[in-house]
C-alpha cells in the first residue's frame, strides 16, 4: 500500500507528534444492557440503561454529556496548544449506526464486539 501513512510507537519517551481524540456525537442512543456490561457496571447504571434504552443520552443526561464533550474537546485543544497534531473522527452516519447495532445487539456502540473489523474496514480511509 504505497503512499499510506505509517503509524507507530517506537518508544515510550519520545515526543508525541499526532494523536486521535474522540468526539461526543450529536446523538447518543442509550443501549439496552447486555450480559457483557453487567459484569462491570453498577446496579444503578444497569437500571438506568434498562429504563432509558433507545433514548438519546443528550435528553436524559444533558449536563453529564455536555461536561464530557467539554472535557474531550478541551483535551484536544490542550494537545494542539502543545504542538501535537490532533485527528478527530467524524460522526457515524445513520447507515453506520444501523450496521453497528445489527452486529452487536445489546452492546455499546462505542465499544462494539467487532471493533477491530470496523477499524479494518475504515482504517485505510482515516489517513488518506
Amino acid at each position: 500500500m504505497s503512499g499510506a501513512k505509517k503509524i507507530g510507537v517506537y518508544n515510550e519517551w519520545g515526543k508525541l507528534k499526532e494523536i486521535v481524540v474522540g468526539i461526543v456525537p450529536d446523538r447518543i442512543i442509550v443501549p439496552s444492557p447486555s450480559y457483557s456490561v453487567m459484569n462491570y457496571l453498577s446496579p444503578n447504571l444497569i437500571e438506568m440503561l434498562r429504563i432509558n434504552q433507545g433514548k438519546d443520552g443528550w435528553e436524559i443526561m444533558p449536563d453529564e454529556v455536555a461536561a464530557t464533550k467539554q472535557q474531550i474537546d478541551g483535551l484536544a485543544s490542550l494537545y494542539e496548544a502543545h504542538g501535537v497534531k490532533v485527528h478527530r473522527p467524524r460522526p457515524w452516519t445513520e447507515v453506520e449506526e444501523e450496521y453497528l447495532a445489527s452486529i452487536q445487539s445489546g452492546g455499546w456502540p462505542l465499544y462494539n464486539s467487532s471493533f477491530s473489523r470496523v477499524l479494518e474496514n475504515i482504517g485505510g480511509a482515516l489517513y488518506r
